[in-house]
């Protein structure tokens, strides 16, 4: 039996802009899992509106994936997105996905950020991020959030890989 080696902390993020200055406010949370260095991770963000959403993970190692970088040079990558012009085509289906192959031990941030309204008019969305163990499906982290259209607005979950 394996000991809890992933620490999960939530981040919410909100920009505010006014005419010269731009504050933060965070809150954060934790939640402990089970993932050791070598396992493989999914991680989902699911959401229900007709918006576009943008699942951002940077590794250990510093690299992002996301849409611009569907794949790291470890291996780590988006195998499902969707945007504007998919959700005409697949309106129920709002989901992006990532997979880690191999976690790395170190840290991990993931981002969530609302990129277009899709002609929704929609200034915010609910969404969730589910971290799985890809080889046994068993769930890690489940974390509902609020993503705003907003400046600077980010969603983070950060996690850590321990040792084996």
């Amino acid at each position: 039996m394996r000991k809890p080696n992933i620490v999960i902390s939530g981040f919410l993020v909100l920009g505010l802009f006014t005419c010269a200055s731009a504050s933060v406010v965070a809150a954060k949370t934790q939640v402990r899992s089970l993932a050791v260095d070598g396992d493989p991770l999914r991680l989902e963000l699911i959401w229900n509106e007709a918006v576009d959403l943008d699942l951002f993970v940077t590794g250990p190692a510093g690299e992002t994936i996301y849409y611009g970088n569907k794949q790291s040079k470890n291996g780590n990558k988006v195998v499902e997105e969707s945007n504007c012009k998919s959700l005409v085509a697949q309106p129920k289906f709002l989901r992006e996905v990532v997979i880690i192959p191999s976690a790395q031990r170190g840290k991990y941030r993931v981002s969530v950020d609302f990129i277009f309204h899709c002609g929704t008019g929609l200034e915010k969305a609910d969404a969730e991020l589910i971290l799985f163990n890809d080889l046994t499906s068993d769930q890690l982290s489940d974390q509902k959030i609020v993503v705003r259209r907003q400046f600077l607005n980010t969603v983070a979950m950060e996690f850590e890989v321990g040792e084996k």
